[in-house]
């Protein structure tokens, strides 16, 4: 077994040396601001064997030719992901604007309602199931007219009427309750411990538009249950509403493997220790040694990007704060199984009709929520799908965990907070923490970038300065 050696007596400073355990966008995003400083010596770590951020997507061949698809589907909303956008452009990566057309069903009911994008401006549609029964109660009309049938014409135009008068009724409904709940985040702000069925029933907004809009959405969002969303900060879901309010979405033009690239151009590629698992973490003397791959690596600072169960399985150090105060913390955070399918099988979209398909299309079943991607030439992404696609149209298969919002997570975030805050004054300092849930946010990619701003600045201030 090998270590790291340390320098020579009297020698000058060394550049401090960071190990950065996880290569998913904190990870990357931690490594590429600290190496624009040209003042830290920086290897990665990860058991994958390739780059995390990179690791699930995959290239297809449709009839249009070979595409590049990211794994989970990226797409930022402009005003909530300003640090995102900001690291994109900063790396010089295209950046292309979208609006996205949704399509809200239950496998209960179908399809209730189909927003056509451009921010709501290219308002709704008919629903197919709708727009079928008022043509048929037309068809039936014109028949019985046809036929002389004055009374049974005139019953039938009536039905055909109601139908209509009953779905643009609805749709003013979904309106009104669209702009109060947009009104009430930007104007109320909710107390931190305020879940989101709390503030939705506090403010008295109506339960169908509660239960079939707002909670599915935020729930798709977050990959998550209904019940996760519900129980879930309130304050999540109104600043991220505050934010994007008329804000368009962006996607990356040339996918994330661009980002992968640009984001490692300071680290070289003897750098990268991919499929090595990390064993375990611990400080001796001062600094922090990372055991993997059968030999004991020495660092300055190690920054975990990793969910914090995994953060928990490594960290072997036995220092009365990481023992008593951030263990029990990172173990606290609960999780949940995401799976993503990209495949070719249309009957993931079969409970809808054919004219009810949009970019986006959110399905409910029972406390679980489905949506699927079109992304055309016969490709979708389905994210924890309802049905599962047939095998022989499955182009690839992922499994992801993701953190479950809570109060152990915010609880764990303002520690972190306090931590990077001090920087060299802090317990146990060398050893840091972050990721998409590091921070009072949802769990989303901002959060992995945030975090990873904070933590590139506290090494930078418990870092001495290197000639």
């Amino acid at each position: 077994m090998a270590a790291d050696s340390a320098p020579p007596p009297g020698a000058p400073p060394a550049r401090p040396r960071v190990a950065v355990v996880g290569t998913g966008l904190a990870g990357l995003a931690t490594a590429y601001y600290l190496g624009r400083d040209r003042r830290f010596d920086i290897e990665l770590f990860d058991s994958n064997p390739t780059i995390g951020l990179d690791a699930a997507s995959l290239t297809v061949t449709t009839d249009a030719g070979r595409r590049r698809v990211d794994v989970p589907m990226r797409s930022l909303a402009g005003g909530y992901y300003t640090n995102v956008l900001a690291l994109y452009r900063e790396l010089g990566l295209r950046l292309e604007r979208q609006w996205y057309s949704f399509s809200f069903s239950a496998t209960t009911d179908g399809t209730y309602y189909i927003h056509q994008g451009q921010g709501g401006w290219r308002g709704t549609r008919l629903p197919g199931r709708v727009r079928a029964a008022v043509r048929d109660a037309a068809v039936r009309a014109r028949k019985a007219h046809t036929a002389g049938g004055a009374s049974s014409a005139a019953r039938a135009a009536a039905a055909a009427a109601a139908v209509w008068a009953a779905w643009a009724s609805r749709t003013l409904f979904i309106a009104v309750c669209y702009i109060y709940f947009t009104a009430l985040c930007l104007a109320v702000d909710p107390p931190a411990d305020m879940s989101l069925e709390a503030f939705l029933g506090r403010w008295l907004v109506p339960a169908w538009f509660a239960d079939r809009f707002v909670v599915p959405m935020f729930a798709a969002m977050g990959t998550c249950t209904l019940e996760t969303i519900r129980k879930a900060p309130a304050h999540d879901v109104v600043i991220y509403k505050r934010r994007t309010f008329l804000q368009p979405h962006f996607h990356l033009r040339d996918n994330v493997r661009a980002a992968v690239t640009r984001l490692l151009v300071d680290i070289p590629a003897d750098r990268r220790h991919l499929g090595v698992a990390v064993e375990n973490v611990a400080q001796r003397h001062g600094r922090w040694t990372l055991r993997a791959g059968g030999r004991v690596h020495t660092f300055d600072h190690v920054v975990l990007a990793v969910p914090p169960g995994v953060a928990a399985a490594m960290l072997t150090d036995e220092s009365d704060y990481v023992r008593q105060t951030l263990m029990p913390l990172l173990q606290a955070v609960k999780s949940t199984v995401v799976e993503v399918c990209v495949h070719q099988d249309p009957v993931v979209l079969a409970h809808l009709h054919p004219d009810d398909v949009s970019d986006l299309n959110f399905v409910i079943d029972g406390d679980a929520i489905e949506s699927t991607h079109v992304l055309g030439h016969g490709v979708f992404q389905t994210t924890n799908p309802v049905v599962s696609p047939m095998l022989s149209g499955v182009l690839g298969r992922s499994v992801f965990e993701r953190v479950t919002r809570s109060a152990a997570v915010d609880a764990l975030a303002d520690e972190l907070a306090r931590r990077n805050a001090r920087g060299a004054a802090a317990d146990a300092s060398g050893l840091w923490v972050c990721g998409s849930w590091a921070w009072r946010g949802q769990v989303l990619l901002e959060g992995c970038v945030t975090s990873a701003l904070d933590v590139a600045a506290a090494v930078r201030a418990a870092s001495p300065k290197t000639r």
